[in-house]
């Protein structure tokens, strides 16, 4: 079995999405698996990293939505850790070794992260996303999402106790997932920039819909992991409170998403 899986689901085919595969592929002390899952993608054309040995191609015409194309990719992949990619971003040729080697002396650890970088439509620098770090970011996990989901990396035994991504979750699978894993133990971020994010006209939106399951289901899993790490419960609800209040202000446009900043 592969040490690492990196899951990378995409929408399309463009010369992003060549740099996101090659930064995995281009990967220092390890050689993760890389599973490209095309999804609503009717015609595929070829590329030169199809051709990689370590490469898992999936490939659905229909559009499968985020969470079920990276249901997919999870499910075929054949690591013993799963990593997250976006297609428009990249990762730095250390951050797989980096992250393995944190998860492999930290045992109670389910998932790790790292600070993340801002690039350009050209991949220029664009300065670093402000985001909490270190060995236990539980605590601003019950604030607001604060772990970059591309830069994950997390034992596949801690995904499948949890029970993986929720297909009923069209948007803040992400969210839902990492708060569910942090009920299992400590949630880390990495002080060192190894994900670059890539900032584009194609991510200016509202976002997700303030209110609805996915909203609901979040809130619930909040609470859960304020109980799990001693919080009390009335401390949880102001902060649920704000956080509500917070996604209207996005969705509405009065306030912007982190990492726009």
């Amino acid at each position: 079995m592969t040490a690492v899986s990196v899951v990378i689901p995409a929408h399309r085919l463009d010369h992003w999405l060549d740099e996101a595969v090659a930064s995995v592929l281009d990967s220092t002390g390890s050689a993760p698996e890389v599973v490209v899952v095309l999804n609503g993608i009717a015609d595929v054309e070829s590329r030169d990293w199809m051709g990689s040995p370590r490469l898992i191609l999936l490939h659905s015409a229909e559009s499968l939505g985020p969470t079920r194309a990276m249901i997919r990719g999870v499910q075929a992949a054949t690591g013993d850790f799963i990593s997250r990619l976006d297609a428009d971003d990249r990762m730095r040729p250390e951050r797989i070794a980096v992250q393995l080697e944190y998860l492999a002396s930290r045992p109670e650890t389910p998932l790790v992260g790292t600070a993340v970088g801002r690039i350009t439509e050209r991949g220029e620098p664009a300065g670093a996303i402000r985001m909490p770090t270190g060995d236990d970011v539980r605590s601003h996990l019950v604030l607001s999402n604060t772990v970059t989901h591309s830069s994950v990396l997390m034992r596949r035994s801690a995904l499948e106790a949890v029970g993986g991504y929720d297909p009923a979750l069209a948007q803040m699978e992400d969210y839902d997932l990492i708060l569910r894993l942090a009920q299992l133990g400590p949630i880390a971020v990495l002080a060192d920039e190894l994900t670059e994010y890539r900032l584009h006209p194609g991510q200016i939106s509202k976002g997700a819909r303030p209110t609805g399951a996915h909203i609901d289901k979040v809130l619930a899993e909040r609470r859960q992991l304020g109980a799990a790490i001693g919080l009390s419960r009335a401390g949880v609800a102001a902060r649920n409170a704000l956080w509500r209040a917070a996604q209207f202000s996005r969705y509405w446009g009065i306030t912007r998403p982190g990492h726009e900043y």
